[in-house]
């Protein structure tokens, strides 16, 4: 929040009301928040984080606001199939946005509709819906299938640790580089990079590293194993002998 981390214990459950959350957090550390101007400030004082009581005030926007997400073009969705809708929200966002189904669509449809995450910026984005009754369903284009609101990133304790330590930043990332990694294992490291802390993707480098020779280097690099064999049973069935056939021109 505000940039900064803060360590707590926290349940997750699905809930489908308007309420404060996480009042336990806002007493312990003192927190006020401003409904008139949707603003939650943390005091100096709260060391929270262990910045000590000269650390500035921070302060969280709480405003959030939905925008109605809309499919771009026409998807017929098969009974008992998953699709991919693609859609677009109604207005753009420069951070990420959380996309959540909306129930007149899933009950109007009779679709399972997948929460996801997606780029505020981008023109075109993925939503994954089944179809879970026994006819197929045309989704128009223009049809409203979700609502969207941006999101912010959340650091982990680590995370905020490295970036107000540059000094360990160089030093975790030091290490890191000097772990030999083949040509072919990069889009694997390049990945992992965002989703990954310092220390865990240097643990992954590692892993590649340690394993280099089990994976593929191309398409015809599959190679072969002999730990598993196939055995197909055809009971007392002889087997089946056929002369061959001349293919016609035409095929």
């Amino acid at each position: 929040m505000g940039g900064n981390s803060y360590a707590h214990p926290f349940l997750v459950a699905e809930i489908n009301y308007d309420g404060l959350l996480g009042f336990d957090f806002l007493k312990s550390h003192r927190c006020t928040v401003d409904v008139h101007s949707s603003v939650l400030r943390l005091p100096p004082e709260s060391n929270v984080c262990g910045e000590g009581p000269n650390y500035p005030e921070t302060r969280v926007d709480l405003e959030t606001r939905k925008v109605k997400v809309r499919v771009v073009e026409d998807v017929l969705v098969q009974p008992g199939h998953e699709m991919i809708l693609p859609v677009q929200p109604e207005e753009s966002s420069r951070q990420s946005m959380i996309v959540e189904p909306i129930s007149t669509f899933v009950q109007k449809h009779n679709l399972m509709v997948c929460k996801v995450i997606i780029d505020g910026t981008s023109e075109r984005s993925p939503l994954r819906v089944m179809n879970l009754g026994s006819e197929s369903k045309l989704i128009r284009k223009g049809t409203v299938a979700a609502e969207a609101e941006p999101i912010v990133d959340v650091w982990n304790a680590e995370t905020a640790k490295l970036k107000r330590e540059p000094d360990l930043v160089a030093s975790v990332a030091s290490t890191s580089a000097d772990i030999p990694i083949s040509p072919h294992l990069g889009p694997m490291i390049k990945g992992c990079r965002n989703k990954l802390s310092v220390d865990q993707l240097t643990e992954v480098k590692k892993l590649l590293s340690e394993y280099d020779d089990v994976f593929s280097k191309s398409n015809t690099d599959i190679g072969k194993t002999g730990v598993v064999k196939h055995r197909i049973e055809t009971g007392n069935q002889n087997p089946i002998k056929q002369s061959l056939r001349r293919a016609p021109m035409h095929l």
